[in-house]
Formats: C-alpha cells, sequence, structure tokens
C-alpha cells in the first residue's frame, strides 16, 4: 500500500501540480473488509478538479462515472501538530467551512470491480473530481442525504455514515498526513467519504445531492 501512495506521489511530481484536495474513500468498514483494508484511502486534486455548484461535466459515455454525496470542508488555517489529547478540537478550529459536496469518481481500468485496493490506490483512489455546493453548518449535525442522478432511483443515507460522523474522517486524515511528514493546509477541500454510496452516471445525466432542508449540490454531465 505505501508503494501505491508512492506511485501517487511520484505522478503529482511528474504533473507538477500542487494539492487543491484531498478525498477520503472507503470510510464505512462495510467497504473496508470487502476490500481487505483496515483503514480508508486517500486521493488528491488539483485546482482544476475542484469546480463550482453547477458544474457541466465531460460526458461519462467512454468509460465509467460514479457520483457520490459528501460533506466537503474548506481549511481555513494549516493543521499543525496533532497531539492524542485536543486533536479533535485543533483541527475543528482549523475548518473555515462545511458544504454540501458532490465527488465524481474515474478510474483508468476497465474492470474497476476486480482490481486489488493497492491499485485503486495507485490509480489515485478513483479521485476524479469535486464539486463544491452550499454552505452547511461548520460542523454539520447528522443529516439525512439523498442522492440523484438521471433515471436512477435515489439513494438515501446519511452523514453519520462517513466514519460516524464527517469531522471524524477529516481528523482520521489529519493524523494519516501527520504520520508521513505532511499536514492539512490553508485553503484546501477534503471530500470525507459518501454519505450514500455511489450512482453510475452517464451521458446528459443530471445529478443532486441535497443534505437535509439545509444545503444541496447539481452538476451535469454533458452528452
Amino acid at each position: 500500500m505505501e508503494a501505491a501512495y508512492g506511485v501517487q506521489k511520484r505522478v503529482r511530481a511528474l504533473r507538477g501540480q500542487g494539492i487543491a484536495a484531498y478525498k477520503i474513500g472507503m470510510t464505512n468498514a462495510a467497504a473496508q473488509q470487502a476490500n481487505g483494508l483496515a483503514e480508508p484511502i486517500v486521493g488528491w486534486l488539483d485546482s482544476a478538479s475542484v469546480l463550482p455548484d453547477g458544474a457541466a461535466l465531460a460526458g461519462a459515455a467512454a468509460r465509467k462515472r460514479w457520483v457520490e454525496s459528501e460533506v466537503i470542508f474548506r481549511m481555513a488555517a494549516d493543521v499543525r501538530e496533532l497531539r492524542p489529547e485536543g486533536a479533535i478540537e485543533a483541527v475543528a478550529q482549523a475548518i473555515g467551512s462545511a458544504h454540501a459536496g458532490i465527488e465524481v469518481c474515474d478510474s483508468r481500468f476497465v474492470d474497476t470491480d476486480a482490481q486489488p485496493a493497492v491499485n485503486i490506490v495507485a490509480d489515485n483512489s478513483n479521485a476524479s473530481v469535486i464539486v463544491i455546493g452550499a454552505a452547511l453548518p461548520r460542523l454539520p449535525p447528522p443529516l439525512e442525504v439523498t442522492l440523484t442522478c438521471g433515471s436512477a432511483p435515489p439513494v438515501t443515507g446519511c452523514t453519520s455514515a462517513v466514519l460516524g460522523d464527517p469531522l471524524g474522517s477529516l481528523c482520521w486524515l489529519a493524523r494519516w498526513l501527520q504520520q508521513r511528514g505532511e499536514t492539512l493546509r490553508a485553503g484546501q477541500f477534503i471530500a470525507t467519504g459518501t454519505c450514500t454510496g455511489i450512482i453510475e452516471a452517464g451521458p446528459d445525466d443530471r445529478c443532486e445531492a441535497r443534505f437535509g432542508d439545509l444545503a444541496s449540490v447539481e452538476c451535469h454531465f454533458l452528452p
């Protein structure tokens, strides 16, 4: 797995791109167990892959694309060295805002279901695009979330599906980075994990995620 993250780092260096956002995947126990994992996985995105509410995205005909509903945090301050005591409070204080979000997942593999977790991570953990929607409370309460995309049946879930709380997912990432000598930086966005599972998107599909009555976000795939 460390070699897989090394592939991510090497690709980033070759592209000469900074990290505008992180995505956290496999944030529920069932997904981790199914993939033989003991913790979530991480991918990164550059600034061109962070899009506003209502974004029009390249068509999904050439290969599979999936959408997920996620709470996305924007950091207002760097997260300095974390200690076991007070770590959650320190991370919470560094948050600038929380948003309704959609993550668009993509893969270079034809048959993604046949890939072991290390291959998925080496392929940047399926990270492709995040869409930043309306603001939520900075530390949102447990919210029912509904995700719709095209003609597929809506799927529902809750923000508590993300390691119990999206803030917990963010804290996990902060610790994970610290172990690697890295840190969350002011201005970065973090997609904390799916609240609803995923829906496959097709050409000309419109997708929307609604977070209770508080906020929503949408995107549109071009034909």
